[in-house]
């Protein structure tokens, strides 16, 4: 492929990711809240309570849009250095563990976001 090419295609895909992660924060504020499954919904559905549930939706769809950015950078640098070998080889043993590491992310991402819907212990 050549490099002109190459990076066109990273930037199209730059511009997509960036664009979906624009996109889901925008849903997030424009969704209705009733139409969103959360843990003690009841409680979160009160009108008092919609700005700390934007905020909570909201830093977590940040938080989980940043670390798709990242794992494609690094998809890009890694990729950008293997053309600049003769034969092209792709690091997969950075890759791999970096794609594990996302995943472990998310799911501790997931988890700290459902245990940010609990009910706050009031005195």
């Amino acid at each position: 492929m050549p490099k002109l090419q190459f990076f066109a295609s990273q930037i199209q895909v730059a511009i997509v990711v960036i664009g979906l992660g624009v996109l889901m924060q925008l849903l997030v504020l424009i969704t209705p809240a009733r139409w969103i499954n959360l843990p003690n919904r009841e409680y979160w559905l009160i009108p008092e309570h919609h700005d700390a549930l934007m905020e909570n939706l909201s830093s977590f769809g940040f938080a989980l849009f940043g670390g798709i950015l990242l794992v494609v950078q690094l998809g890009f640098e890694l990729s950008t250095y293997a053309n600049l070998h003769a034969p092209v080889h792709f690091s997969a043993q950075i890759m791999v563990p970096a794609i594990a590491g996302f995943m472990i992310f998310s799911m501790v991402l997931l988890f700290l976001l459902t245990r940010s819907f609990r009910i706050p212990f009031e005195n």
